[in-house]
């Protein structure tokens, strides 16, 4: 796909989002107001200035992204490089690999759960459907691990792996509902 395709893409996925931030009545009055200086909505302006910050669909330029980059990485939240498993997995594109094997692992816990023997033509059938399964959750198990210890080595105060998933798999169902259509979306 050449950019002016995947450019068109893109856009055929813009639709309005819901993200709630915190923001003091105060700062509220102050985005107006910045908004309004530019004859621009407040939705128009933040949508601009994520467009700048991630490179995206409708970004205003490079010196607009150089900038907004540099915004970033002065802010404290990206002073700690690998603040957690999360961050770690992402800066190091191993997040979709993680994902994958929570969903093998996640599968694995279901079918042994649904596992019946009266399915099977042989008791012998049945222990090798379960051993497969039971390898392939302990393969899923072990990559998850080794990634997590990898983490361990970089990370300055890491929680249990079971504490990082709980974070992840939250992100995770925040970014599914995010790039959900509103009608399927569950808040």
């Amino acid at each position: 796909m050449n950019y002016a395709e995947k450019q068109k893409a893109e856009i055929a996925t813009v639709s309005p989002r819901t993200i709630k931030i915190n923001l003091s009545d105060e700062d509220v009055k102050r985005l107006y107001e910045k908004a309004a200086g530019a004859s621009i909505t407040p939705e128009e302006l933040i949508e601009n200035f994520i467009a700048d910050l991630v490179c995206g669909t409708h970004t205003n330029g490079s010196d607009e992204r150089q900038r907004a980059e540099e915004w970033f990485e002065r802010c404290w939240f990206s002073l700690d490089y690998y603040g957690s498993f999360l961050a770690y997995l992402v800066k190091n594109s191993e997040y979709g690999y993680f994902a994958e094997q929570q969903k093998i692992i996640s599968e694995c816990k279901d079918e042994l759960s649904e596992l019946d023997i009266s399915e099977f033509d042989s008791e012998e059938e049945y222990d090798e459907e379960r051993e497969y399964i039971t390898r392939r959750l302990e393969q899923a198990n072990e990559e998850t691990k080794e990634m997590f210890d990898e983490y361990c080595k970089h990370g300055e105060n890491p929680e249990t792996l079971e504490q990082e998933t709980k974070r992840i798999l939250i992100y995770r169902d925040g970014l599914k509902n995010a790039l959900a259509h509103e009608k399927e979306r569950t808040v």
